[in-house]
């Protein structure tokens, strides 16, 4: 019975509007990060002709054409997500929580937090390693030039 009372008290506590701009906040950051997912995944699609074939086989691409600005753009943004998913994170570690369903909320929308952080440490190497091999890329692309 104090069982069934105590499950209906935390549910029919409310949140307070700053824990709910809290979480549009993170929803946000996490919308931002999926479309940034998206704009990696089809650029990797678009360079990978590049990368996936043999040395004689690479085609000779102008340099333009290998898309290391738009990749320098995407590291950009990612840098930007990480850092606003930090001050999120500091904001929720700061953010005062008194009822038992506050409390387990903003652990929730940390630990999602967290997860994006490391999602974003993983993505930025990633994108370093592709980095390197683009630039190999255009290194033999500009070799092949010269010698013509």
């Amino acid at each position: 019975m104090f069982r069934l009372l105590r499950k209906w008290q935390r549910r029919s506590q409310k949140l307070p509007e700053d824990i709910i701009d809290y979480k549009h906040q993170c929803e946000q950051l996490v919308n931002k990060y999926e479309t940034l997912l998206d704009q990696i995944s089809q650029y990797m699609q678009t360079e990978e002709r590049l990368l996936g074939k043999e040395e004689t086989e690479v085609v000779t691409p102008a340099p333009q054409d290998t898309g290391i600005f738009e990749l320098l753009t995407i590291k950009g943004e990612l840098l930007r997500i990480t850092e606003e998913c930090d001050k999120l994170m500091n904001k929720g570690f700061r953010e005062p929580t008194i009822a038992p369903l506050q409390k387990e909320a903003m652990e929730l929308l940390i630990g999602q937090l967290q997860n994006l952080r490391q999602y974003s440490d993983q993505i930025e190497e990633a994108l370093l390693d592709f980095e390197e091999k683009l630039m190999e890329v255009e290194e033999l692309a500009s070799n092949r030039g010269l010698r013509n």
